[in-house]
């Protein structure tokens, strides 16, 4: 139970963050479940609806292909360290958009 207490707290931790900086998206990946979980400005970014609730196959197929790569290697070895990781890639929004 503790580790979901946990979780929540960075959710809610990042969700007020959300509010001081309104021209940010964030969001939050449950491994265990296979769903990510994002904020408003992120589903606006991304060009889809507020309901969906995508896996992360389904993210990976929005990263530019030229960047999808090195996506996954940075992405991997931070699941083989325990660690987190900030990367820049680029996106195709669901209506082609870059």
């Amino acid at each position: 139970m503790n580790k979901k207490n946990d979780a929540l707290n960075r959710w809610k931790k990042k969700i007020n963050h959300e509010h001081k900086f309104p021209d940010i998206g964030i969001w939050d990946y449950n491994f265990t479940k296979d769903e990510f979980y994002w904020s408003e400005k992120i589903y606006k970014i991304f060009g889809l609806n507020k309901k969906q609730v995508l896996t992360f196959n389904q993210v990976i197929d929005f990263i530019h292909p030229n960047n999808r790569d090195n996506y996954l290697i940075t992405h991997n070895e931070a699941l083989n360290k325990g660690k987190g990781y900030s990367i820049n890639y680029r996106i195709l929004r669901k209506d082609g958009k870059e």
